[in-house]
């Protein structure tokens, strides 16, 4: 892309710089999400890439996670940096109450290729494997979240060994994930 005139930014280079800013940047996408501008997404994006659990961040989010009156695409975007910035937990309290397939997004997010998308946390399939414990009837919706053929995260070398504890999941989408992210870790060494 590029800046069509001097001074002028592009959607993609604004972006870029506000997640450059870091924690700075998390008042300006909290209040983005407050304000309901019509940028709620990008913001709930920005702050999962971002990847500073504050709680204001981890407010905003929820707070938008739990508006019925928010498109569902907003709500799953919340719920996918919350899963993104290790709040799980907040999901999982909301099972029975939020769509299925908003919650099932978020679970799936750490294990998907936005998860590489800036800074993340490295894989780990206990917090998912927990919550489908407690609710094992999610399980199918974030299987689909996770089918073969979606885009899976990339992990690096020092977490194979997460990947490798996937290997012996009780779910075989866990078991699928895990088996080719390794298979690609191989190929990328």
């Amino acid at each position: 892309m590029g800046t069509a005139e001097m001074g002028h930014l592009t959607r993609d280079e604004y972006e870029s710089l506000l997640k450059q800013s870091g924690k700075e940047a998390i008042p300006f996408l909290t209040a983005a999400i407050r304000n309901k501008t019509g940028d709620t997404w990008i913001a709930c994006k920005l702050l999962a890439e971002i990847n500073e659990p504050v709680e204001e961040a981890i407010t905003a989010l929820t707070e938008t996670l739990d508006d019925c009156g928010a498109d569902d695409s907003e709500r799953g975007w919340a719920a996918s940096a919350l899963a993104r910035l290790g709040h799980t937990d907040i999901l999982a309290a909301r099972i029975e109450q939020i769509p299925e397939d908003i919650i099932a997004r978020g679970l799936a997010a750490p294990y998907t290729a936005f998860r590489d998308q800036g800074r993340y946390l490295p894989l780990d399939y206990q917090p998912l494997e927990q919550i489908l414990k407690q609710f094992p009837h999610i399980a199918d919706a974030v299987a689909k979240n996770l089918t073969p053929g979606c885009s899976y995260c990339e992990i690096k070398p020092e977490e194979a060994s997460a990947a490798q504890a996937g290997l012996q999941s009780s779910w075989a989408f866990i078991r699928y994930h895990a088996e080719n992210v390794l298979e690609d870790l191989q190929d990328n060494l």
